[in-house]
């Protein structure tokens, strides 16, 4: 909601010998809120030869739910993002959640080696929790949350792979993906680079 002026839900006014009207009802349902005019639910004036003032009328706001912002992938995830070689079959991935509402966030993240994630290799979905920092690693514990696909204790096979995630936030609104390296191959798991 954003603008200026008067909603207006006043009563009527009386004839000589009525009472007024009662106020009405401004409800405002909102995401965001920039409005900085006054809504106005006053009651009617009562008739000169007599009667009552009509009453006072209601205003209600409500603040509707946001979804959340798309998953911050930090540049400390350099490595998993560009296409680069990792020698570990089970990576950490770093990234930050956040919601316009403040509301806790949860995070979905699928790995998978072809670029449509027809059929994904990790599909797992976090605890809620409060925004900030998180990390994801292949196979790591439950943590509250569950694997749609993948489980503990599972590693990568050597090959290229693509990630994406997503926010969803306690009411179950949820952002946009966000997809690695643009969608093109966001890391390969090469195991022969530890061996010497």
């Amino acid at each position: 909601l954003a603008g200026s002026g008067t909603m207006t839900a006043d009563g009527g006014v009386s004839g000589y010998l009525g009472g007024g009207g009662g106020g009405g009802r401004v409800a405002i349902y909102y995401t965001t809120y920039s409005y900085s005019g006054t809504p106005t639910v006053t009651g009617g004036a009562a008739g000169a030869g007599g009667g009552a003032a009509g009453s006072a009328g209601s205003t209600y706001t409500l603040l509707l739910n946001q979804s959340p912002d798309v998953p911050n992938i930090t540049s400390a995830q350099i490595g998993l993002v560009n296409g680069s070689s990792t020698g570990t079959n089970n990576p950490v991935f770093n990234f930050s959640l956040s919601d316009p509402d403040v509301d806790t966030v949860q995070y979905r993240i699928q790995i998978d080696d072809s670029a449509d994630f027809g059929s994904p290799i990790v599909d797992y979905t976090s605890a809620l929790a409060a925004e900030g920092a998180r990390t994801f690693q292949v196979g790591q514990a439950l943590g509250g949350g569950a694997y749609l696909v993948g489980s503990v204790g599972q590693t990568l096979s050597n090959g290229s792979y693509y990630w994406r995630i997503k926010s969803i936030d306690a009411a179950a609104a949820a952002s946009a993906y966000t997809t690695a390296n643009g969608g093109s191959v966001a890391f390969v798991v090469d195991t022969n680079l530890l061996q010497t």
